[in-house]
């Protein structure tokens, strides 16, 4: 019989005794001190109306599980482009809890949950979404597709997770050694003076400032409910001394036009976050040389892999060969909540985001928008 945990929601920072207990499941996921760093890190932020958790689990007084989740208020505008949806969501502000299973530190929160020997993760995760759903009226879970979601959910297809697996790789040309159309992209970007420098550690003032330009500069197409705290977040990591966290910078004749923030955690190179200036007309294809520049970068360091994030564009779903599908499940113990989740997703931002950028090619706007949504009750 499984024992019921007992759970906390607090903002205080992983202890040196609690890290050392979860470092067996740490270690099996090929994955290192790092992640308390980028948590412990996450923590000191906070938003108007977004603020980092952590979740603690405990069996008898004994910490079983944690995990980090965002608490968030008004989340109209992440679900809605109308500002009138957007405020009858708002209005009254209700928070909700978002929990990002898909991946590894994306967007520096992202996690699966971490469990002490001898606990099993669906068993924590299962127990903590029934606490969640009892301290909030409603919820999301970022997770994978084909991981058990249990009850009380409705899910639509999401944005698809990333990997690149650098088994039997040894430079980042064998992985498209196929594409004629990348070279050629190559040789444009460094015709046009374009470079890309990596630096550990915490960035210049000057550096961080040319930065969050470009972070602020891209349209907000799929704001997620944590964005009142994103910029904050991407601010911390530009500015941590820990030389695990590393910035990959691309300039254009010697001007930032984009980075790529990561850390490195055992043997996987995790994006933490990323942009491009987005007011250039073209920054000369940039995106796939920085993709280039992590994979060499990755080889030199002998990391078996790199965490991407989620796919996001076009170009990104190419450059990528591993991609998990991945479901938004949106979480209520109310029944009416349930019952009219259908009908608000398929007017969302959500669904039309996914049919634009991430659906199948097969996919057609009628399977897109009518078929997805299935319900874990």
């Amino acid at each position: 019989m499984t024992e019921k945990m007992q759970f906390t929601l607090t903002r205080d920072p992983v202890t040196k005794a609690e890290q050392a207990l979860f470092a067996a499941d740490l270690a099996e996921l090929g994955l290192d001190g790092t992640v308390w760093h980028v948590w412990n890190m996450v923590l000191q932020t906070k938003g108007r109306n977004v603020w980092p958790l952590l979740l603690r689990g405990f069996i008898n007084g004994r910490l079983s599980g944690i995990a980090l989740i965002e608490h968030c208020r008004k989340t109209g505008n992440s679900l809605f482009a109308n500002k009138l949806l957007a405020f009858l969501v708002d209005n009254p502000s209700l928070p909700i809890f978002y929990w990002e299973r898909s991946s590894l530190l994306s967007d520096c929160h992202a996690n699966p949950g971490f469990i002490a020997p001898g606990i099993a993760r669906p068993i924590f995760v299962q127990q903590a979404l029934t606490y969640l759903q009892r301290r909030y009226w409603q919820g999301c879970v970022i997770d994978f597709a084909d991981t058990a979601g249990g009850k009380n959910y409705v899910a639509i297809p999401f944005l698809k997770a990333g990997r690149i697996e650098l088994t039997g790789i040894t430079m980042s040309d064998q992985l498209y050694a196929g594409s004629k159309n990348l070279r050629r992209k190559i040789r444009k970007f460094a015709n046009k003076g374009g470079t890309i420098t990596v630096a550990r550690g915490a960035l210049s003032a000057e550096v961080q400032t040319a930065v969050l330009s470009c972070f602020r500069s891209n349209p907000l197409n799929l704001p997620g409910p944590f964005q009142d705290n994103y910029e904050n977040m991407v601010r911390t990591s530009l500015n941590t001394p820990n030389p695990h966290i590393v910035h990959f910078i691309t300039q254009m004749e010697g001007e930032i036009i984009g980075y790529h923030t990561f850390a490195i955690s055992g043997q996987r190179l995790i994006c933490l976050s990323g942009a491009f200036d987005r007011n250039r007309h073209t920054t000369f294809h940039a995106y796939e040389n920085l993709f280039l520049a992590t994979i060499d970068f990755a080889l030199a360091e002998g990391l078996s892999s790199i965490e991407t994030g989620p796919i996001i564009n076009a170009t990104k779903a190419k450059m990528v060969p591993t991609q998990h599908p991945v479901e938004a499940r949106f979480y209520s113990r109310f029944a009416p909540v349930r019952q009219m989740l259908p009908f608000i997703l398929r007017h969302s931002r959500l669904t039309s985001t996914i049919i634009t950028n991430l659906l199948n090619p097969t996919d057609t706007l009628e399977t897109a928008v009518m078929s997805p949504m299935r319900s874990g009750d």
